[in-house]
């Protein structure tokens, strides 16, 4: 070992001990794991962009999380946010003084892992954006494995993942204290779980899309709706045995049902007549678009699927949030035609897998929104893997 290395060795050995006498050992640790990330991404000989993308991906988003944790507040914090980050404080006094925990909301998880971080070291306003970032890191590599099984176009997955990683509204909800990139990365894992084991046949990658499913519902119940999308998959698109296809595919269905009928979960249930959920809620919002008066039946759900996808309709823009809705339904219109047109010619099964990926997940984030504002939030989850139809065209088909 030379004298560099010894010495580099001993600086590190220095660095460690000061941030756990400090009490700063889960900062070391999110170092740690983002190094590996990129040290796996440079020994598997990973396109140099993307290792440049990651990199500067890291810059940005830290950069924006200082802007939002010392400068000045993001759009989108003040009231989500906020509950996940006094949730995980509570958690994080309980494991280390056993103190009560004032369980205020449904939505646990999030709050409880970022407690952990915590009790790693200690708790620090970066915290929660740094592990999101780290999270977000993960997303944009899958991303492009995504954008590269469907289409095998290097160029076309790279930009792909520039404009997921440039895209204000996911920088924001990476920063933020939300739990959005978390269900980002399990229905990405989801997504290239299934591509994979269509395309390799491997059985393994069945049960390695079954636990992203069910890890991911853990942190949003919503990602139950992969359960359809699983439904689907083995009922269109599998070459499997027909009478195994349909025993898979009924299976599947009928957990999925059996869960959000039984499930008393807001994020499932259209619930918004009920005392707890209108506590906070502004009843006059022009926002809404389920009447608290309505019922829970079937007719209701069909009704907030249709506005989940359509609203807002263009003559009720007024704000800039409603011209970011319109926006952002118009590119989903679009990247779907073109998937479908690119299908019809290319006879793709990987482009019909992220298409019932997409809309499985949109109809079980529907049945439990009633609002325009968090239906763009909701859509945003999973809007990212349908932009590669527009980057194929624009791209590449129309280069050729």
């Amino acid at each position: 070992m030379g004298i560099k290395s010894i010495i580099i060795t001993l600086v590190s050995l220095a660095l460690l001990m000061v941030f756990l006498l400090q009490g700063y050992g889960n900062f070391l640790i999110l170092i740690f794991f983002n190094l590996l990330i990129l040290s796996y991404m440079l020994v598997k000989r990973y396109d140099t962009k993307l290792i440049l993308l990651v990199y500067v991906q890291w810059v940005l988003y830290v950069i924006f999380l200082i802007i939002h944790q010392y400068v000045h507040i993001l759009p989108g914090s003040g009231n989500d946010d906020l509950r996940f980050e006094k949730l995980a404080d509570n958690y994080y006094y309980h494991y280390l003084f056993s103190t009560n925990i004032d369980l205020f909301q449904n939505s646990r998880t999030y709050s409880q892992f970022i407690a952990m971080i915590y009790f790693l070291g200690k708790p620090h306003i970066l915290i929660p954006g740094l592990v999101n970032i780290s999270v977000h890191t993960i997303t944009v590599i899958l991303l492009y494995k995504i954008c590269n099984n469907v289409f095998n176009n290097p160029k076309v997955s790279m930009i792909t993942a520039t404009l997921y990683t440039l895209y204000p509204i996911y920088i924001f909800t990476t920063v933020i204290t939300l739990r959005e990139m978390f269900i980002v990365m399990f229905i990405m894992l989801f997504t290239y779980a299934l591509l994979q084991l269509h395309k390799t046949k491997n059985v393994t990658y069945f049960f390695y899309s079954i636990i992203a499913l069910l890890v991911g519902a853990i942190f949003h119940i919503g990602l139950l709706g992969l359960l359809l999308v699983l439904a689907c998959y083995f009922i269109f698109i599998s070459n499997i045995y027909k009478s195994a296809r349909v025993i898979l595919a009924m299976l599947f269905i009928t957990s999925f049902v059996v869960v959000i009928f039984n499930s008393n979960d807001a994020k499932v249930q259209n619930t918004i007549n009920t005392d707890d959920h209108t506590k906070s809620l502004d009843l006059n919002s022009r926002a809404d678009y389920i009447s608290v008066n309505e019922s829970n039946g079937l007719q209701t759900k069909m009704k907030q699927v249709t506005y989940f996808l359509l609203k807002p309709f263009p003559w009720e823009v007024k704000t800039l949030a409603d011209v970011i809705g319109v926006f952002d339904i118009w590119v989903i219109l679009l990247a779907t035609f073109l998937a479908l047109v690119l299908y019809k010619k290319t006879k793709n099964k990987a482009i019909l897998i992220v298409l019932i990926t997409v809309y499985g997940t949109f109809i079980t984030f529907a049945i439990g929104t009633y609002n325009y504002g968090t239906a763009l939030r909701h859509r945003d989850k999973v809007a990212m893997l349908l932009t590669m139809f527009i980057n194929y065209y624009i791209f590449y088909k129309k280069g050729r």
